[in-house]
């Protein structure tokens, strides 16, 4: 199915939305960024369109930092869905629904479509809407409340953390120079 969506954000996690997207060609993908400059140069590199007008958006993936959500979101278009991309982001608001990728993604190590599960929050239609998106770009969706988000992000953050701190010790304790 084609898409016209509207991307917020230029990092890490936008770049590996936009991988993902724009492998239909079909599919209109528009991008804002922080400022011109940085949506200017995003847009070159991936060959997608500047946002510019809210017109025929189907709806709006926002990956951004975790203190700007609310921000863009008073800035969308209320008569749109919005999927924030964020596991640790609350809004009662009836247009926000949550497509979290429950992954960490760092533009140098990029990971596989596959690899990444998707967990789904929002009301029944925009949940349906998110699933159908999700299974067009081959992604693996899981329908979830907000707690069962939450608690998935602390354990992901939990795992990756620790794991990471472990390495570090591990290292510091003298095996730096093998």
């Amino acid at each position: 199915m084609p898409w016209k969506i509207g991307l917020i954000g230029t990092g890490n996690l936008a770049t590996f939305l936009v991988r993902e997207i724009t492998r239909n060609r079909e599919t209109v993908l528009l991008v804002k960024g922080s400022n011109h400059e940085k949506t200017n140069a995003f847009c070159a590199q991936h060959a997608c369109e500047v946002l510019q007008e809210h017109h025929g958006i189907d709806f709006y993936l926002v990956a951004v930092q975790n203190d700007a959500i609310n921000h863009v979101i008073e800035e969308l278009p209320t008569n749109r869905p919005v999927f924030v991309c964020a596991g640790f982001h609350r809004s009662n608001l009836l247009h926000i629904g949550y497509l979290y990728p429950l992954q960490s993604t760092h533009i140098n190590r990029m990971p596989r479509l596959e690899e990444v599960p998707f967990l789904i929050d929002a009301r029944e239609e925009q949940a349906k809407l998110g699933a159908r998106f999700l299974s067009s770009i081959g992604a693996t969706a899981h329908l979830v409340t907000a707690e069962q988000r939450l608690h998935s992000h602390l354990a992901a953050v939990f795992i990756n953390n620790f794991g990471y701190f472990i390495l570090k010790s591990g290292l510091e304790l003298g095996a730096q120079k093998l």
